[in-house]
């Protein structure tokens, strides 16, 4: 497979000159294009001008031009007649083609930059040396990128990943962790980004989708191994009627005892306190009251069902006394009086944890810490 390293200078705001187009190459003579790539206002589908040029083969090996003929001092019946073969003409268009795909996808770049064009045959990839792909990589980081994505979303969404794996197991241990650790760290980064913009975010459904595609999260906040059992898990309480029946937005368990664990989601925006009661001691927010009963309230549910929700269940869980965690507010928009009020409150609770969107992404960012150490 074949690499060629093309070169793009810019000249203006609006210009830049690229490497020549080789249309026919002799010992000491060379026919060129000189492509100049520009911002064509008026057609800006029309990004590509130039002009042929013969060259010869100078003392230091240096192609020049030869200018000895200059069209605007033609006279009268005189007149160049420039040939192109098959062969060239087709190469000339191979090669301006991409130029014109660069332009659009990349515009102009100030000063110099080199990009690499390949060769479209998938059969060739293969046969790309270790040292042209990683100069291909180099030069044009943006498509590694692309590149990496692709090949991510190629293999988790591959049929059949034995040959992948087998592949894996030949690397070297470091070169795995490398690898591990270049993903989870790019994982906590966006995880904390999302955060940042989403502080004032109070969409329920939106938190409860973002939990369950990244269960690190969750996971983050027990000193035990969990598995989730369900998302809007049904856990009991509906009348003859069939209706009022309890649904928690997450039903883990203890990846070693079993022992379930039930998990509310509210949103960061969530009041915890309400108004002063008095002497600087703040009343509880009814939703962080009415959140606290809630989940008791699905706790006591799921144990009085507990028999006939094991028995229709394929997943094997206990409910020795299960934990209940609610996961509300946001302790950024508390005073020093507030925090107080509020910590008095949930470190007397029994059964239930309360824990803030600010602390659960704290944990984020001090793990991200670690691991950039």
């Amino acid at each position: 497979m074949d690499l060629e390293e093309k070169k793009v200078k810019s000249t203006s705001r609006n210009t830049a000159e690229v490497d020549p187009i080789i249309i026919r190459e002799k010992k000491t003579t060379r026919l060129v294009f000189k492509p100049l790539m520009v911002k064509n206002s008026k057609n800006p589908k029309a990004a590509i001008k130039g002009h042929f040029i013969y060259q010869r083969k100078g003392k230091n090996d240096d192609w020049e031009d030869i200018n000895e003929i200059k069209l605007n001092h033609l006279k009268s019946g005189e007149g160049v007649k420039l040939s192109l073969k098959s062969g060239e003409l087709l190469k000339f268009l191979k090669e301006i083609g991409p130029l014109y795909k660069l332009f659009y996808k990349e515009g102009i770049n100030y000063g110099e930059v080199s990009y690499i064009k390949a060769e479209t045959d998938l059969q060739d990839l293969s046969k790309v040396s270790e040292e042209d792909f990683k100069k291909f990589l180099d030069l044009n980081s943006a498509a590694g990128v692309n590149i990496f994505n692709k090949f991510l979303n190629w293999v988790t969404e591959a049929d059949d990943k034995d040959p992948i794996i087998k592949k894996l197991q030949k690397l070297e241990a470091k070169d795995l962790n490398k690898l591990n650790s270049l993903v989870n760290l790019s994982v906590l980064k966006n995880s904390l980004q999302l955060w940042k913009e989403n502080k004032q975010n109070s969409d329920e459904e939106f938190w409860q989708k973002y939990f369950l595609e990244h269960p690190f999260l969750l996971n983050a906040l027990f000193n035990f191994p969990v598995l989730i059992i369900d998302e809007k898990a049904y856990v009991g309480g509906k009348q003859v009627t069939n209706k009022n029946g309890n649904v928690v937005d997450f039903l883990y368990k203890n990846k070693m005892t079993k022992n379930a664990v039930l998990i509310e989601i509210k949103t960061p925006t969530t009041p915890l306190l309400g108004k002063e009661y008095r002497n600087n001691t703040y009343n509880l927010h009814k939703e962080l009251s009415g959140s606290v009963v809630q989940i008791l309230n699905y706790k006591q549910s799921i144990i009085e069902n507990s028999h006939a929700l094991k028995s229709k269940s394929s997943t094997d869980f206990d409910l020795l006394h299960p934990k209940c965690l609610v996961i509300t507010g946001n302790t950024e928009q508390l005073n020093k009086e507030e925090i107080r009020s509020f910590e008095l409150f949930r470190n007397n609770l029994n059964g239930v944890e309360i824990v803030t969107y600010d602390e659960l992404f704290q944990k984020v960012e001090s793990l991200l810490s670690i691991m950039q150490s």
